[in-house]
This record gives structure tokens, sequence and C-alpha cells, in this order.
């Protein structure tokens, strides 16, 4: 697949972040997230180890836009009904791998997160818990993204619990207990503290937090996961929850 041109990267932007923001696409403001795309979209070119899939579900950046509308226009849908109407309905069958592929292109471009870890056990720094998250089978996609992000929430009725975790900062944990800080695109690593190899992931797609946060500005912040996925937005609230923000003096 060749990279997107300016038409497309509007009508990505607008599919992703809504119409008010695909003026911008082509403009340095949305640079950064075209990284994060290309990086989901043709992996090898940023140097990581893949095998790429050539797939007729995906020979098209329109192709992208399509799959992400069957999750934002039908959260409910499940894994195996999403890669009936993205793959199956073009090719007549899909090797396990493929599904996967598709699946994972498509989430991480448009929520910042990777649906198909087989094996995804982990730390977070301000909550010690395991946890497994994968979207497969039956299980709709709301139901698997309520899961993953109520599992890695902080308790937001509580903006005054414990202020000293606003104090905790990356060149802290450098200077004082030596945690390398490591970026990721994928915002279910966001704060997972691997304690053998002291590494912190921290998720880096700041423009992407700005664009959701900007485009759901006049939203109620108590929409529930499936409202924000229906209109095309994630609720204002989910955001600041996954990264521990609780009150207005949190910023970005």
């Amino acid at each position: 697949m060749r990279l997107p041109t300016e038409v497309e990267r509007r009508d990505l932007i607008k599919a992703l972040f809504g119409e008010s923001l695909a003026n911008q696409a082509n403009t340095q403001r949305f640079d950064a997230y075209f990284q994060h795309y290309y990086s989901a979209v043709y992996p090898a070119s940023t140097g990581d180890a893949v095998i790429e899939l050539d797939t007729p579900a995906l020979r098209s950046h329109g192709d992208i836009v399509n799959c992400v509308n069957l999750i934002t226009r039908n959260p409910q849908i499940s894994f195996d009904a999403f890669i009936q109407s993205a793959v199956d309905s073009k090719t007549g069958s899909s090797s396990q791998r493929e599904k996967e592929h598709i699946a994972r292109i498509t989430t991480e471009v448009a929520f910042a997160i990777n649906c198909s870890l087989k094996e995804y056990y982990a730390h977070n720094l301000l909550d010690n818990f395991s946890r497994h998250v994968k979207w497969e089978g039956s299980v709709s996609f709301v139901t698997f993204i309520q899961d993953a992000f109520d599992s890695v929430s902080l308790p937001c009725n509580k903006p005054h619990q414990d202020r000293s975790k606003k104090q905790l900062k990356a060149w802290k944990l450098s200077k004082r207990f030596s945690i390398k800080i490591r970026k990721t695109n994928n915002l279910l690593e966001h704060l997972i503290l691997d304690p053998k190899n002291m590494t912190l992931k921290v998720f880096h797609q700041v423009s992407f937090l700005r664009a959701h946060l900007e485009k759901t500005k006049n939203e109620p912040l108590d929409l529930s996961f499936e409202e924000s996925l229906k209109s095309r937005q994630r609720s204002r609230q989910k955001i600041p929850c996954v990264f521990g923000y609780h009150d207005s003096e949190t910023r970005l």
C-alpha cells in the first residue's frame, strides 16, 4: 500500500477525529499522528522486524477507513462479525494470522491500542496487578475496550485521593531509581513497569490525545464507552482516567 495522498489524509482524519479537524490533516499538527499511522500500516518502514501480510481486505487507505467505521458505527460488533464483514466478505476465507493483522491495524490507527496481543501480563506503576487483554471470538468490541480500560483506569471519583501521585516525574524515576523510560504507541501499556529490566513504558502520542480532547470538548463527561464509539468519539473522561489525571490542574 502506498502512502496516503492529501485527500486520503483528510478522509482518515475526518473518520478518526471528526470533520472539524479534517482541514488540518496536511499540516504539521498531524505529522506525529501519521508517523504512528505509518508505523502501524507499514511496520517494516520503521525498522521493526516483521513479516508483512498482503491481504485483499486492506489494499487501500479507504479500506482502513471502512474497517474503522465498522467498529464506530456498531461498537457491539464481535471480533468474528468484524472479520466476516471486513475480510471474509471479500476473500471468502482468511487465516487467523490475517484476521489478527486486520484487527490490529484497525485498532492501532483508530484507538492507539493493540487488540491482538496473545499474552499480556504486566504490572502498572500506580496499581500492582496483572491482566490479560485480547479482542477475539464472540467478544464485542465495546466489551473488550471497556474491560481493557477499566483495568488500567484509576478511580476518577476521588480527585484528591493521593496527590503525591501528581508529583511523580519521569526524571525522578530515572535519577533516583535508574528506571529507563520507553515510549509506546499502545495506550494499554501506559505506565507499565518492567521491574526485571527496570523500564517504564509511557504513551507518547500527545497529538493523538489532544485531537480527541478537542473533538469532544463540547460533549458531556459521562458518556459510556458505547456512546463514545457510536459518535466516533472517545469520552473526555476516559483518557484522563487512564492516565491518572483527575482535575483541571493536570494538563497534557
